[in-house]
């Protein structure tokens, strides 16, 4: 709990970044220049697959040879990686120089002043693609030690760091170029971070000099390859709905789906981060052989994304609205078509709950293959309703969201769940008992209370709009302490709660004896 609460705090602080700095990006640029910046993140972002899922398997067996012991096996893997990425890193500079010169005839309407910053912003933004890869190596050395204090330290640094620097930029007029090198400066003070952590967290580590060795690069390609397809999978259903709107609708309304996109990405970032939190010791019973370990920390997790995700994501549907307005108010009367795509978005994350961590416990006792070929069926599945509803039906936005929707209700409401089921023998009712029935009927009793507070307090102010978010809060709180949370849980919170009460009372007590002894 330590440790999600620490990774939460990191984020959280993510978020009220975002929340402060998104409407002054907005309001400088304008929408096509922050549509063109999205744009090239996005494309940037796919030269990330590059590393072909050698990032992933890293992780996996760094953890893996910490929690057995094996130093020699932990730098063999830390040195393999960086020999890997030495190579990769100069194949992605070449790709981004290319890419720089080709894509910006892709995009409809993009102005030609914008089109001619493509060949040195898309390196730049490639580069700290490449340098994020290098720093994951060094912060899974600390999760192998459940160090996420010092790993969630070393991103508000970061974080800072490119916040001051992007105010600056946009105070002075610096444009897109600055903005690309602001955020190169950030990630390098991060890789710095996470490198002298991590040399000092694990003493036995030893990365130098970078090294190619076949036998464990064939081990971490065996693990990677699935999780690069994968991943490849996954960049097609974040980000490829950017990508569409780009070719197909114009580079412009880029900015109005992805105000939406981002909130939903941000917010699922707090679920993933309980599951890469709760990952570790799933690795660690699955290494041991304990399987009811793992099947017992699965459903933990299973209960707490819910728990976490439900009020999220109703809120967003009932509450969208009146907030993308009063947040972002350049929209004007866009921000009703934002609330749409927004909602239907918060509609297909409340599905994913429901799988949200099965393919990292899976990945935990071996099973690779599998989900990453449902990852790519959701992708395609995902690509082409998108297209369908878009060039067919011409639903614009919102069928670009929907095409969302609907691949994850079939993949990861359906198909994910009774894979994960069968190779974990986790009993099917057992679940639907224990966690979907309580959740479903605690999302539904939500959105009643949600919608009656919407209804009955006035709308257009921050204040009355945080009161509304404080009294929707407060009946979740008692919702789901009544219909999600167990029995049990509910007796150790009142037992924690008491412990803390009984520590205060006696700390109360010791220093009234003391006062009385300093008196007499």
């Amino acid at each position: 709990m330590r440790n999600v609460l620490t990774n939460w705090a990191g984020h959280g602080l993510n978020v009220v970044v975002l929340f402060f700095l998104t409407p002054l990006i907005i309001d400088t640029l304008g929408k096509t220049q922050y549509g063109v910046w999205s744009t090239v993140i996005m494309l940037t972002g796919y030269l990330g697959v590059l590393d072909i899922g050698i990032r992933g398997s890293t992780g996996r067996y760094i953890i893996y040879h910490i929690g057995r012991g094996d130093a020699d096996g932990v730098n063999s893997v830390v040195r393999t990686s960086l020999g890997f990425f030495s190579v990769t890193g100069v194949v992605m500079m070449l790709a981004a120089a290319l890419l720089g010169i080709v894509a910006p005839g892709w995009f409809k309407g993009l102005p030609a002043d914008l089109a001619g910053l493509f060949p040195l912003l898309v390196p730049l933004l490639a580069l700290n693609t490449w340098m994020a890869a290098v720093s994951v190596i060094y912060s899974n050395v600390l999760a192998g030690h459940d160090r996420f204090d010092l790993t969630q330290g070393v991103n508000v640094a970061v974080l800072l760091a490119r916040s001051l620097g992007t105010v600056l930029v946009l105070i002075y007029g610096g444009g897109l170029i600055m903005l690309a090198l602001v955020t190169v400066m950030a990630n390098v003070l991060g890789l710095v971070g996470n490198y002298l952590l991590a040399h000092r967290i694990y003493r036995p580590l030893h990365d130098w000099p970078p090294m190619i060795d076949r036998a464990r690069l064939k081990q971490l390609f065996g693990f990677g390859i699935p999780t690069f397809v994968s991943t490849v999978a996954l960049r097609i259903i974040n980000q490829t709905d950017l990508l569409l709107i780009g070719l197909l609708l114009g580079v412009s309304l880029v900015t109005l789906y992805s105000v939406s996109a981002m909130l939903i990405l941000y917010s699922w970032a707090f679920l993933e981060l309980i599951v890469g939190t709760m990952f570790p010791p799933i690795q660690r019973a699955a290494a041991r052989g304990e399987m009811g370990q793992v099947r017992w920390l699965v459903l933990r997790m299973a209960r707490l994304t819910a728990f976490c995700g439900i009020p999220v994501y109703i809120g967003f549907i009932i509450f969208g609205h009146e907030f993308i307005g009063l947040w972002v108010p350049t929209l004007g009367s866009q921000a009703a078509d934002a609330a749409t795509v927004l909602s239907v978005l918060a509609a297909a994350r409340l599905v994913a709950l429901f799988s949200e961590g099965h393919g990292h416990a899976l990945q935990s006792v071996g099973i690779v293959r599998t989900p990453a070929a449902l990852s790519v069926a959701e992708a395609l599945l995902n690509l082409t309703i998108s297209l369908v509803l878009v060039m067919v039906f011409g639903w614009g936005l919102v069928g670009i969201a929907t095409g969302t929707l609907g691949a994850i209700v079939v993949m990861r409401g359906l198909v994910m769940p009774l894979y994960t089921f069968g190779k974990l023998e986790i009993m099917p009712l057992q679940y639907i008992r224990q966690i979907f029935v309580p959740a479903v009927l605690t999302a539904t009793s939500f959105a009643a209370a949600s919608w009656a507070i919407l209804m009955l307090l006035p709308q257009g102010t921050w204040s009355v709009f945080f009161l509304k978010v404080l009294l929707a809060l407060a009946a979740y709180g008692l919702i789901s302490l009544l219909l999600l949370v167990s029995g049990s849980e509910r007796r150790q919170v009142a037992s924690s709660f008491g412990r803390l009460l009984g520590r205060r009372r006696v700390a109360k007590q010791e220093d009234a004896v003391d006062m009385v002894e300093q008196c007499n």
